[in-house]
Formats: structure tokens, C-alpha cells, sequence
């Protein structure tokens, strides 16, 4: 039984069913898919099939890091930690989106008016003895910087929660339970990005097998739950002490 330590990893879980199904129908094109008329139909059908697939996939790999950060901003919001118990990143991060949205008004003198309260209000967020505001923190802000699923996006919004060397980190877990146990975490993430950027800007060249989506579906599980380990171990870190 799959233990799930975040909600984002059951949800992911769930939600890739629907590739599992356009796999099943890949698979097994004489029960699953309608008659096609000729073989080339047949083998079109099967590519369009993985190629759904394959986008599919990563969309919601995707979907489940952005709901990763979230919850983890979620949960300092419930908790209200001391200030020091936050990564100076991410305090950082919050403080910098309000300053960039006071830059863009054209008012001198609104300007200057709401940079003053903005100073008043975001001090707080760097006393490190005061316990976090929820109004002053936004879990929307931090899922913003994940981008896409390779390495570099993924590793740098990590980070913004305390992680050191996260793709290292995922790595070594997903290593240790043998499946993969050679694999470029960082190498592998990027193959998959930049098939589904081919596939998804109309390079009809970019035809996946079934057994290559499979494989990905699998290491891609892998990774969220070492995600889904990270995540809650950076939780229990912001959250356990006061």
C-alpha cells in the first residue's frame, strides 16, 4: 500500500490513471480503439495515442509540483512559525513580488505612499522571533517559479524552501529502490521536457513508443514521491518548532 505524506502525491497518483488509460488503448488497439481502415491508420492512431499520452503525463507532473509548494506554503500558514524557521529565499521571494508590483504604478506620490506601509507591514516577515503572517505569504507566488519539469526549474524552486542540492537529494531516493538505479535524475527530467515540447509544438516527427511513455510514467512516480518525501520533511523543519 503507497503511503502518501502529502495530499499533491495522492492527487498526482490519481490523476495519471487517465495516461494509464490512453496506454491501455495503445496496447491493446484491437479491443480498445475503432477499426481504422488501413494499417497506416492503425500505426497513426497508436502515435497520436502516445503522444497524448506523453503531454498528458508531464502536465501533470507538473501540476502535482506546483501543488507541492503550495501546500507547503499552506502549511507555514497554518502552523505560523517564527520567521527564522522559513528559508530567507522564500521570505525573500514574498517580499520582492510585493516591491515589483509598487514599481509598476505610475503615481510618484502613491508610490511612495504604498512603499512606506509596505516597509511597515513586511518588517514583520524578517523578525525572526515573530511568527509568520498567512496575509503576508502566498503559496500562488511560490508555485509561479516552477515553470516547467526539468531540472533547473524544478532544483530552483526547491530550493526557495530550504532545499540544498535537491535533485541530488531526489536522486539518491530514487536510486536507492533500485528500478532506476543508474539513472541521470537531472538528464532523464530534461529527455522528458523536451519531448513534450516538441510533441506539444506540433513536431509530428517526435513519435514516443508505448513502452517509452511507461517508462517515463514509472521514473516520473518515482520522483514525486521523493518529492513528496522532500516536501514533507521541509514541512516538518518550517512547522515543528516555535
Amino acid at each position: 500500500m503507497r503511503v502518501y505524506k502529502t495530499e499533491s502525491l495522492e492527487a498526482f497518483v490519481d490523476s495519471i490513471q487517465e495516461v494509464e488509460i490512453l496506454l491501455s488503448a495503445e496496447e491493446r488497439p484491437e479491443k480498445s480503439l475503432p477499426e481504422p481502415g488501413s494499417r497506416r491508420g492503425s500505426r497513426d492512431l497508436k502515435n497520436a495515442l502516445s503522444r497524448a499520452g506523453h503531454v498528458m503525463l508531464v502536465a501533470h507532473f507538473e501540476g502535482f509540483v506546483k501543488s507541492s509548494l503550495t501546500e507547503f506554503v499552506d502549511a507555514i500558514c497554518d502552523a505560523k512559525p517564527p520567521s527564522r524557521r522559513v528559508p530567507d529565499a522564500l521570505l525573500e521571494l514574498f517580499t520582492k513580488e510585493r516591491i515589483q508590483e509598487l514599481s509598476r504604478i505610475e503615481d510618484g506620490k502613491q508610490r511612495a505612499s504604498r512603499t512606506r506601509r509596505l516597509f511597515a507591514v513586511y518588517s514583520d516577515l524578517w523578525d525572526e522571533d515573530r511568527s509568520i503572517n498567512p496575509k503576508l505569504v502566498s503559496g500562488t507566488i511560490l508555485a509561479r517559479q516552477f515553470t516547467n519539469a526539468g531540472p533547473e526549474s524544478l532544483g530552483a524552486a526547491l530550493m526557495l524552501i530550504g532545499a540544498e542540492d535537491p535533485i541530488d537529494e531526489i536522486q539518491a531516493d530514487v536510486r536507492a529502490r533500485g528500478e532506476f538505479a543508474n539513472v541521470n535524475v537531472g538528464v532523464k527530467l530534461q529527455e522528458i521536457v523536451d519531448k513534450r515540447n516538441k510533441i506539444a509544438h506540433g513536431d509530428l516527427s517526435e513519435k514516443p513508443m508505448y513502452s517509452e511513455v511507461r517508462d517515463y510514467l514509472l521514473f516520473l512516480l518515482k520522483v514525486a514521491e521523493a518529492i513528496d518525501k522532500l516536501i514533507a520533511r521541509r514541512i516538518d523543519f518550517s512547522c515543528s518548532l516555535r
